[in-house]
């Protein structure tokens, strides 16, 4: 049910609901256990996609301190942000 709100709200950031979207994504994080990197993931994507860099790169920092396999499934971005700073 989580992923199915989650890539629900992933949708509406991408519509430009920005707020809300980001805002169910971030309490997904909170309530996420070490196990579920995806709303990492997907609100990365997002910064990236907004050119928000930076903000990208210290979520996935955070979320691999918290989920350490967020590192694997975050590589291909993770790496699109390194070479970015």
């Amino acid at each position: 049910m989580i992923v199915t709100v989650m890539h629900g709200k992933l949708s509406l950031i991408r519509l430009g609901d920005f707020e809300e979207g980001e805002s169910a994504l971030k309490k997904a994080i909170s309530l996420a256990g070490n196990d579920f990197v995806e709303p990492y993931y997907d609100l990365a994507v997002i910064y990236y996609e907004r050119g928000e860099y930076n903000k990208a790169l210290e979520l996935l920092n955070d979320g691999i301190k918290r989920a350490p396999k967020l590192r694997e499934v975050a590589k291909g971005l993770f790496e699109k942000l390194t070479v970015l700073q």
